[in-house]
């Protein structure tokens, strides 16, 4: 049981339920949930890589591939897309999901862009997580999330120049007041 809470990361309560029909409640009387529930917790942290504390762990992060497969999707899709930018005007790292820009395809030689940033809900590494919405009728969605370590405007062009490589042409973007963005 504690194998199956280390390795598979489901839930504490599915590894008791999966393993007890395994094994057709023969330790039920024996073995409550309550009575393992902290031990399979314990057990299923370790399967959980340990939280980085600073932008250079977090990139290390993704480049491990275990990793990245179990945390670097959305909804089956590869959220998490790398890197760019450089050490000296400040690294991007760049999530979206293909599925999402594939409804983009209609209008990408058009794309109506808005950007805006928050710097509250970050990690305390990055200065800002960036977010570039398309526009598609009278509706916006956020197509990339990026996490910013400087706002230069070295670094909002190498986000751009990814999304331009991706076949988006933004003929037009709206952005508060942020001068390196120009």
């Amino acid at each position: 049981m504690k194998e199956e809470a280390r390795s598979s990361g489901k839930l504490p309560n599915v590894v008791y339920d999966e393993v007890m029909a395994k094994y057709h409640g023969s330790f039920e009387q024996s073995l409550t949930f309550p009575s393992v529930q902290q031990t399979l917790l314990k057990c299923r942290r370790q399967y959980f890589p340990r939280f980085p504390q600073t932008a250079d762990e977090f990139f290390e992060v993704f480049e491990n591939q275990l990793i990245l497969r179990r945390y670097g999707h959305c909804f089956d899709d590869l959220f998490f897309h790398g890197v760019t930018g450089d050490d000296t005007n400040g690294r991007c790292g760049i999530f979206y999901t293909k599925r999402l820009l594939d409804h983009f395809s209609s209008v990408k030689d058009e794309i109506k862009a808005f950007a805006d940033a928050t710097f509250k809900y970050q990690p305390s590494y990055f200065h800002q997580l960036f977010i570039v919405h398309f526009e598609i009728g009278n509706y916006t969605f956020p197509a990339f999330y990026v996490f910013m370590e400087r706002k230069t405007a070295a670094a909002y062009q190498s986000v751009f120049e990814l999304i331009s490589n991706l076949g988006f042409n933004i003929i037009e973007l709206m952005a508060d007041f942020e001068i390196s963005i120009k």
